[in-house]
């Protein structure tokens, strides 16, 4: 089942993408499993402080969560198994306040 945090697939036009759930709980129950909001991640590091390092933990490699680049998709993802530890949450969090007006 999806929740936040966790890393799944997007298939795209040529190739699947990483990408990040951010939608809430509640979001994720409201649309009854058809609708996520999701940030893109790449392995393209770029130094710029509102994309933030992850690590899939599994092999190690790195990634960056694209918090410029939000958008909501269908759930017609893949899932990865990985979600992000509490310390990869926090500045993503922290990455996204900067990026989206909240009230």
């Amino acid at each position: 089942m999806m929740a936040p945090w966790q890393v799944w697939l997007l298939p795209e036009r040529w190739e699947e993408r990483l990408v990040l759930v951010i939608s809430s709980d509640f979001h994720l129950r409201a649309n009854v499993g058809r609708l996520t909001t999701v940030v893109q991640m790449t392995d393209t590091k770029m130094d710029l402080d509102y994309r933030v390092e992850v690590v899939e933990p599994k092999d190690g490699f790195h990634y960056w969560v694209l918090t410029d680049q939000i958008r909501t998709v269908s759930t017609v993802l893949s899932p990865t198994g990985w979600t992000l530890n509490d310390d990869e949450v926090r500045e993503v969090k922290h990455a996204l306040k900067h990026m989206v007006a909240f009230a």
